[in-house]
């Protein structure tokens, strides 16, 4: 919107360089009278009176807007950038988080699976199965905290996708397998 500004306020400036001189109109026409059978033609020259004012209030307002307009393409560009700067700041933190709490729920399932073995081994005792509660709801927190993070880095890559006028941002990804 911004470069359009831009172009409109180029061909005003455009115009009003053109209307610099002042336009001159010249008429020519034929007259007859039946009456007294007279044939008359006439002439008329107009030159709009401030012949010199060569349009420099309209000129210098012209580029007023177009400086502008400039400045306005400026503005929406660094505006767009602090923008697509947050956007990929919130993506990389939300990438780290999915890589940690992927390598979280590979340990815990680890534990979760060891200590099943040992208890069924009986190895361990059943009062240690309030440890293999406690680890299955860790399990379970953590799974709710792993599909937050999904969504979070979803919402940053969409984000970056609509600021950078993309249809998807970086290439699709699933979550990994377990």
């Amino acid at each position: 919107m911004a470069q359009v500004g831009i172009a409109k306020a180029q061909f005003t400036l455009r115009r009003e360089q053109a209307q610099a001189v002042p336009n001159v109109t010249l008429a020519a026409g034929y007259q007859r009278n039946f009456n007294e059978r007279e044939h008359q033609a006439t002439y008329q020259v107009g030159v709009p009176l401030p012949l010199f004012n060569r349009n420099q209030g309209n000129i210098r307002a012209a580029r007023a807007e177009l400086s502008r307009s400039e400045l306005e393409v400026a503005r929406a560009q660094n505006a767009l950038q602090s923008r697509l700067a947050a956007a990929f700041g919130l993506y990389e933190a939300a990438q780290a988080r999915v890589e940690r709490l992927t390598n979280l729920r590979k340990q815990t399932d680890l534990y979760i699976e060891l200590t099943l073995k040992l208890i069924g081994a009986a190895v361990l005792k059943e009062t240690d199965q309030l440890q293999l509660i406690q680890a299955q709801r860790l399990g379970i927190d953590l799974e709710l905290e792993y599909v937050r993070a999904w969504g979070e880095l979803w919402r940053a890559r969409s984000e970056i996708a609509g600021l950078a006028l993309l249809d998807q941002w970086p290439p699709p990804l699933g979550p990994p397998k377990k």
